[in-house]
């Protein structure tokens, strides 16, 4: 499992050298809400996750109420440009007074159109949806899309949100409605990291995933630390301590 973070403009000046050598290999980056609003802290973030060896990608909060050819076209002003490889919509907003019909159908055509426009024609799920299944479940239910328009997965389940994954794998009752898989789990809203001060997201993305979005292997762990060897001599003579190198 890959880990990575997800932040906004909540987590204020980031110093991402210390994020990337606290182990930490992606970075999922607010870039706006709806038709209306752009996060002030994300070109800052993209630019310097990515000086710092982290892979990249974007994150957009639906807004159904708002129109999605509005909302694409605030997406395209801020990431054409920039070679997304990942963008992420979240599902997460429930406007007042619509419908579960009128809002199902709205994230289904920002998933359908923003993968048109951003990448036509790729077999690879580089447009996914963000949700957890408090939200998904009564909103958008099981639909036939979800398993046909070749988008990814990423949802939320914390447990006992206490800055650690609850369970080594996420069980099928946390998952929402309909999902044929997870590529990414945010497990926790109340992280610890270096160059962050206070609480981040964290989360674990499938190793195979990792590969498929920026076209390379998952990251090696790092090497055992090489400790001391010990050689011991016939009684009388001198102990000798030998370092591997």
């Amino acid at each position: 499992m890959i880990h990575g973070l997800d932040i906004s403009r909540y987590q204020g000046t980031i110093d991402w050298a210390k994020v990337a050598a606290a182990g930490y290999n992606f970075a999922i980056i607010r870039c706006s809400v709806g038709n209306y609003y752009q996060d002030p802290t994300f070109e800052a973030n993209w630019d310097g996750a990515k000086a710092a060896g982290l892979q990249v990608g974007a994150y957009h909060v639906v807004r159904a109420d708002n129109s999605v050819d509005s909302q694409l076209l605030k997406l395209r002003g801020i990431l054409d440009g920039n070679d997304p490889k990942l963008i992420v919509l979240d599902a997460e907003v429930t406007p007042t007074g619509m419908s579960q019909t009128a809002i199902e159908r709205a994230h289904y055509w920002m998933g359908r159109n923003t993968r048109e426009h951003f990448f036509p024609g790729s077999l690879k799920p580089r447009v996914w949806f963000y949700s957890a299944k408090w939200w998904w479940d009564p909103q958008i239910r099981a639909q036939d899309w979800v398993k046909q328009d070749l988008l990814g997965w990423w949802f939320a389940a914390y447990g006992a949100n206490n800055g650690q994954p609850s369970w080594a794998v996420p069980p099928t009752s946390v998952i929402p409605l309909g999902w044929p898989r997870w590529d990414c789990w945010q497990y926790t809203s109340t992280g610890k990291v270096p160059g962050i001060v206070g609480n981040v997201d964290l989360n674990i993305m499938q190793e195979e995933v990792f590969a498929t979005l920026w076209g390379q292997a998952a990251p090696l762990p790092p090497p055992p630390e090489k400790l001391p060897i010990e050689v011991r001599v016939p009684a009388g003579k001198t102990t000798v301590t030998i370092t591997e190198v």
